[in-house]
């Protein structure tokens, strides 16, 4: 399928619904998101440690990593499937994106998606370039903020609604539909596309390893490595984690986990705890981070580690 790649200006002439170009002004996110609010604080000891950014619909909770102590809280609700690049800097989807630098309680600067539904992000560690799925009517765009500048140029995937995505280690995105899986290669307009079959969830989270591109099968509780070549995939190796909780329902939000190094981190079956599993070995974990605050509305629907600068 080719791909049909639009200058973001005429997106918008498209869509007939303009807004202002590039970041907007921080009260650009509605109220209801939090950002501000009196749930919102940090530790300015923060700033030098590694951090790990946890979103469980109700705040985003700030801890030290692999340490879990809490440092801080944002305040903002709604987030889900997080993305960090490589000076440590969180982008959080909640419609639009809201970028926040590593440790710093208030935003930095909100991107502006022209009324498009950010629902998850990627960022490219070779270019810095920042991918953002987003939603729109009767399709799905990728919006791509070349080293995270605007601004984007928009990418349609061919999904009626696309999932979660991951940059490989040569700058190729891949991104997930409801029955395969796009990617993007570095400078090309076209997408190729590889079906995915019943051992695979639809909107399973895909990241790079180090080695190969992995997509997780929540319901099965299991990480697969994927070799991507020709117009087919291939299953490498998998893992199998013990306790990973499971609130995969096949829709949004999206069941986000993040891969740092050795470590697999997940929600565990309190839901509203954080567990870090030994990868690849999978099976048990080795860490509970906990506390956040209870309920039935509480998952983690986003996790993403922010490492300091040295």
């Amino acid at each position: 399928m080719r791909l049909r790649l639009i200058a973001f200006s005429v997106f918008c002439t498209a869509l007939a619904a303009c807004g202002a170009r590039g970041p907007v002004a921080l009260n650009a996110v509605p109220a209801a998101f939090g950002v501000g609010t009196q749930d919102a604080w940090m530790s300015p000891a923060a700033r030098n440690s590694d951090l790990l950014y946890i979103a469980t619909g109700d705040n985003a909770y700030v801890v030290t990593y692999p340490g879990g102590k809490r440092v801080g809280a944002l305040g903002l609700k709604f987030a889900a499937s997080l993305c960090t690049d490589r000076s440590g800097n969180v982008f959080f989807p909640v419609r639009t994106v809201v970028e926040y630098q590593h440790g710093n309680l208030r935003p930095s600067r909100i991107l502006d998606t022209d009324n498009l539904i950010a629902v998850s992000c990627a960022v490219d560690r070779t270019t810095n370039n920042l991918a953002v799925m987003c939603w729109s009517s009767g399709a799905s765009v990728v919006l791509l903020y070349p080293n995270e500048q605007t601004p984007p140029i928009a990418y349609w995937t061919g999904f009626d609604a696309v999932g979660q995505g991951g940059y490989d280690d040569k700058g190729n995105l891949f991104v997930d539909g409801n029955d395969s899986v796009a990617e993007l290669p570095k400078g090309s307009d076209t997408f190729t596309y590889y079906p995915l079959d019943y051992r695979f969830d639809a909107y399973g989270a895909i990241q790079w390893d180090g080695k190969y591109m992995t997509i997780t099968r929540p319901s099965h509780h299991e990480i697969y490595r994927i070799d991507f070549s020709g117009s087919s995939l291939k299953i490498v190796g998998t893992t199998h984690l013990h306790d990973w909780h499971n609130p995969y329902n096949g829709s949004y939000p999206f069941v986000q986990t993040w891969i740092q190094g050795a470590t697999f981190i997940g929600q565990v079956s309190t839901k509203a705890a954080v567990g870090l599993w030994p990868y690849p070995e999978g099976h048990d974990r080795q860490k509970t981070i906990s506390g956040f605050r209870p309920g039935d509305d509480v998952n983690v629907y986003g996790v993403a580690v922010s490492l300091a600068k040295r």
